[in-house]
């Protein structure tokens, strides 16, 4: 029976069924009558008017279930990788650190091993070095020592033996050139001589000519003492400083020319405290120069020069031409009158004055 309810469901979901259905044999008892009766009727009110429904709710239900499994096996896809992801990155995050630090313990002890075989490496070719220097420093230095004591002896006995040979032939040469030199230099040592002797004398006595032919002539004198004087009065210098060629006159204040030429001539003057001050200097009564004066509650100071040609004789002198006062004192000399001879001038010239 439930085989036959098995095949109506299957012919019904396929749309072969109809209403002519036996789910059981006809010589069935009344039982089963009933309950084919039932199917029947089941089928007919039931599943027959809504087949279609029952295979459209089916394939949702089919539908909902594949998505829901879908939904279900790519939640839990997503969470493995997740889980994955995250226990790769610890993994690696672990092992990294692991190979990190056992790359830091390696490189530490292959770093001390190293320095380690190398110090002692390098102590034994040092010791092995020093040991074979010191034996080639000795082998070389006892060679070195032995050349050159042979050396030595032999280039001393040649150059003894050269020396002897070349110092007697120097001394030949040198002996035979000093001799010629030492003529030929006292001949030019004669000679020369001579000649600067006879020029050196021969300028002495020109140049004794000129200085004897040139006089000097040369005075200078001070006034050490107050003078008040009137208009055309000679001023008379009572202190002589220089009177060479005893030209000046300390008496009559003139100074007369021993020798014709040229002469420079200066004469200055202080006068007493507001008062005037006007000197002049004449050759031979003639005006030449002068010099003024005048401050109020003050003194007043002047000067003057000229150059001159004297002939033999002339005068030369200074004298006021105006009332004068003039400041002088031992302690205290302010007005001097001064000349010398420049040069010499032989040819004649008219007198002055």
């Amino acid at each position: 029976m439930a085989t036959k309810l098995m095949d109506g469901l299957r012919c019904l979901k396929e749309g072969q069924l109809d209403t002519r259905i036996n789910l059981v044999p006809v010589s069935s008892t009344e039982g089963i009558t009933k309950s084919r009766w039932r199917v029947n009727w089941l089928w007919r009110s039931w599943l027959l008017p809504y087949r279609h429904l029952f295979i459209l709710s089916s394939s949702l239900v089919t539908m909902t279930v594949l998505q829901l499994f879908i939904l279900s096996f790519s939640l839990v896809n997503m969470a493995v990788l997740q889980l994955f992801i995250l226990c790769s990155s610890v993994v690696t995050m672990t092992v990294l650190q692991i190979f990190i630090l056992c790359s830091s313990v390696v490189n530490m002890t292959v770093l001390q091993l190293s320095i380690l075989c190398s110090s002692v490496v390098t102590m034994t070719v040092l010791q092995l070095s020093i040991l074979c220097s010191s034996v080639m420093n000795m082998t070389v230095l006892q060679l070195s020592i032995l050349c050159s004591s042979v050396v030595t002896m032999t280039v001393l006995q040649l150059s003894i033996l050269c020396s002897s040979v070349v110092t007697k032939t120097v001394l030949q040469i040198s002996i035979l050139c000093s001799s010629v030199v030492a003529i030929t230099v006292l001949q030019i040592s004669i000679l020369c001589s001579s000649v600067v002797a006879i020029t050196v004398l021969q300028i002495s006595i020109l140049c004794s000519s000129v200085v004897a032919s040139v006089q000097e002539i040369a005075f200078s004198a001070g006034l050490a003492h107050h003078e008040y004087l009137q208009a055309s009065q000679k001023v008379v210098y009572d202190t002589i400083f220089v009177n060479v060629g005893g030209g000046y006159d300390t008496k009559t204040g003139i100074f007369t020319c021993p020798t014709p030429g040229l002469y420079m001539f200066q004469f200055h003057a202080l006068s007493h405290s507001s008062s005037n001050m006007w000197l002049e200097l004449h050759h031979n009564y003639a005006y030449v120069s002068s010099i003024w004066g005048h401050i109020d509650q003050d003194y007043a100071a002047a000067s003057n020069s000229v150059i001159l040609r004297l002939a033999k004789n002339d005068q030369v002198y200074i004298q006021t031409a105006d009332q004068t006062d003039l400041y002088g004192d031992t302690s205290e000399v302010y007005g001097t009158f001064s000349g010398y001879l420049i040069s010499e001038v032989n040819e004649d010239f008219p007198a002055v004055g």
